[in-house]
């Protein structure tokens, strides 16, 4: 036990890794006795911007941006970042105690230095860690969204643009806050809406992101 104490405690880059690790523990307990809600694990990095991005089926990575792919390599955007910090926290805090008997005779710049290489490992082995929660985040949003969807479709809505067809028109549906736009479109070329008119949401097309409607 002594052993254990002296490597969490006696090399300053341990020291700060076991502050931290304390912290994030101390997090997951509040939140696990529902004192913090687990809305707060929203806080991510949104990697839908508008930067038309290809997926190179070879390397994984999007060659249209780099800096996303990484991001998406190390599945930032896809895990909460909130998780991957505490996956991230306890296995470089593992190394750190885990290498004590081999680095704790090294000097503290020395031993501030091998924080590099720890680091690094730590990146890769949560990014392992970490795999099977892709998958289960990424359902965990695409119900959500399902669900999202299934409240919209059906519901009246007023269309604001000039007209709207088969090719393009935006509608209104009003919520309890600021009114809701959203891109119409009409499923035959014969019909034509004008501003003004009710109409009702039947259909999504999650792909190019607009709804099919039809007058009320």
């Amino acid at each position: 036990m002594a052993d254990f104490i002296a490597a969490c405690t006696q090399s300053p880059v341990n020291l700060v890794l076991s502050v931290l690790l304390a912290l994030t523990m101390t997090y997951w307990i509040v939140v696990l006795v529902g004192a913090v809600g687990l809305d707060s694990l929203d806080f991510d990095f949104d990697l839908d911007t508008d930067v038309d991005v290809d997926v190179d089926p070879q390397s994984g990575l999007l060659a249209g941006g780099f800096g996303v792919g990484i991001l998406q390599f190390f599945h930032i955007g896809t895990v909460p970042i909130l998780v991957l910090w505490s996956f991230f926290i306890f296995v470089l805090w593992s190394i750190g105690v885990l290498t004590w008997p081999l680095i704790g005779e090294w000097g503290a710049w020395l031993q501030l230095l091998a924080i590099i290489p720890m680091w690094i490992t730590a990146i890769f082995v949560t990014k392992i860690f970490t795999l099977p929660l892709v998958k289960v985040f990424k359902q965990m949003e695409a119900q959500a969204e399902s669900e999202t969807n299934l409240k919209l479709v059906g519901r009246r809505c007023t269309i604001v643009s000039l007209t709207a067809n088969h090719r393009h028109g935006q509608a209104e549906m009003a919520t309890s806050g600021a009114p809701l736009k959203l891109n119409v479109r009409t499923r035959d070329e014969q019909t034509t809406l004008k501003k003004g008119d009710e109409v009702v949401l039947t259909e999504e097309d999650q792909e190019n992101r607009i709804y099919f409607v039809q007058r009320f």
